[in-house]
């Protein structure tokens, strides 16, 4: 009844046509939020206290890095992060824990939760590492948990391909094969779902950003950091 008499009082007292004043009236329910509140249900995509926002939900917030693998949670960050522990204690070995939020407090500082779980299967690296050195900086593989502003919590790593560009290696070298499968099985492990909201193939360029991009279908790549440009 409420929202009945707000929209009539909203109408100017003018003849109009009957299809015009319905019209007027659902433009009207729907600016003042009536429509549907017979129901009581939540607004589609909401979360009750606590809970974790659906994949579908945070999939059109998900940050686009170049490089980097992105899969939404299903669980909390600090349940994410076990879970990547244990996938990786399981199959390979965690070499390193950095907790961002924990060296924010220490300073006194606050961060949201963030945190980087280094670690992998040296069988997965050891080839790439001998096919080309230099890819040792990315490896072990990083997996970072982060809780966004919205609470949804996201597990990102690097690309096999991205870490290969950097490498000067072909991205199709199948020596990646170990790195690409064990990645996406911690991920999975960890987050509770089998797809990524975000693939690494996003390209980014500008200050600040670390651009990879294919020059050729065969070896050969540049990168360009903040505005400068490196072919090998």
């Amino acid at each position: 009844m409420r929202c009945f008499l707000l929209s009539h009082r909203a109408l100017p007292h003018l003849r109009l046509p009957r299809f015009a004043v319905a019209a007027a009236v659902v433009s009207v329910f729907a600016m003042t939020g009536c429509a549907g509140t017979s129901t009581g249900s939540a607004p589609a995509g909401a979360s009750g206290p606590g809970s974790v926002p659906s994949s579908a939900a945070a999939a059109s917030a998900v940050p686009t890095v170049a490089g980097l693998v992105v899969y939404a949670s299903t669980f909390d960050a600090a349940t994410t992060v076990s879970k990547v522990q244990e996938k990786l204690a399981a199959g390979g070995m965690v070499t390193a824990t950095v907790d961002h939020a924990a060296a924010a407090a220490s300073i006194g500082q606050k961060l949201r939760p963030t945190t980087v779980v280094i670690g992998g299967n040296p069988r997965a690296g050891t080839p790439l590492i001998a096919a080309a050195q230099t890819s040792a900086i990315d490896l072990p593989q990083k997996h970072l948990v982060w809780q966004a502003a919205d609470g949804t919590v996201y597990l990102g790593y690097n690309a096999a391909e991205y870490i290969a560009a950097r490498a000067g290696l072909d991205p199709t070298n199948p020596v990646l094969g170990g790195l690409r499968t064990g990645s996406a099985a911690v991920a999975a492990a960890a987050t509770g779902t089998d797809h990524p909201v975000a693939d690494g193939s996003a390209t980014a360029a500008g200050p600040g950003t670390y651009l990879v991009a294919k020059t050729s279908d065969t070896i050969g790549s540049r990168a360009v950091l903040l505005g400068g440009t490196r072919s090998w």
